[in-house]
């Protein structure tokens, strides 16, 4: 009995002191948060991908030192943190420019002479494949134009509303889309403008309106490209 109740006793501690380290492993990373670029914080993964890591995992499940409860080493830690974000992004990126690269018809093909990232281009509309795939979410997958609107989508695949018996993971969570990409191809072409070379941002700066010919004259909506993407997808 004495022995059972010891191993009881020695098994919450460990449950308790995993947990208390699980949390300041998420504040470490909160904090080292100021080290990642700005532009970043939404395309970031999660505390439990940090939590994860080697590092940070044989922390939170070391025994305490015989002198005391020990801390991160910050600068270690610092490292680790940092070496994982950008690996998690450059990662990320590759994946969106092989779908482009893969689906974008022949002629608008990106080449190695191509000026900008294609990324950052007009044409590299996308859609969150596990709100696609599945129907618990009301509302429609809206096009995501490059890659500050795929952010807060990158963890959409781990997410537990878009995670089902059907469709239980998706490591490549992101599909070309073909209507938004042509929507934006024959906007581009109302406005003389090359697809090889026009930003999403050239397109903000620009500001032009458009209003949909199919629509009758009395429902005219004014439109911006962006407001074009999302309604033709719709």
């Amino acid at each position: 009995m004495v022995l059972l109740a010891k191993n009881e006793r020695l098994a919450v501690e460990y449950t308790q002191r995993v947990e208390a380290r699980g949390e300041e492993v998420a504040a470490f990373y909160h904090d080292t948060k100021v080290y990642i670029d700005p532009a970043h914080w939404q395309h970031l993964p999660k505390n439990r991908d940090i939590q994860q890591l080697a590092f940070f995992a044989n922390y939170i499940r070391s025994d305490p030192e015989p002198l005391g409860e020990q801390c991160i080493p910050v600068d270690a830690g610092r490292s680790a943190v940092l070496s994982f974000v950008d690996k998690w992004i450059k990662e990320k990126r590759a994946h969106l420019r092989e779908i482009l690269e893969k689906a974008r018809p022949a002629a608008f093909q990106a080449s190695q002479y191509e000026p900008v990232d294609v990324l950052d281009l007009a044409t590299a509309v996308f859609l969150c494949r596990p709100r696609v795939s599945t129907h618990l979410d009301p509302t429609p997958c809206p096009a995501l134009i490059g890659w500050d609107a795929v952010g807060p989508h990158l963890l959409c695949s781990k997410n537990p509303m878009y995670v089902t018996q059907r469709h239980p993971a998706y490591e490549k969570c992101f599909q070309f889309c073909g209507e938004g990409y042509h929507t934006v191809i024959q906007l581009l072409a109302l406005l003389n403008l090359d697809p090889l070379v026009t930003t999403a941002k050239d397109l903000d700066k620009l500001n032009a309106r458009f209003i949909c010919s199919n629509i009758s004259a009395t429902n005219v909506d004014v439109m911006t490209w962006r407001e074009c993407v999302w309604f033709f997808r719709a």
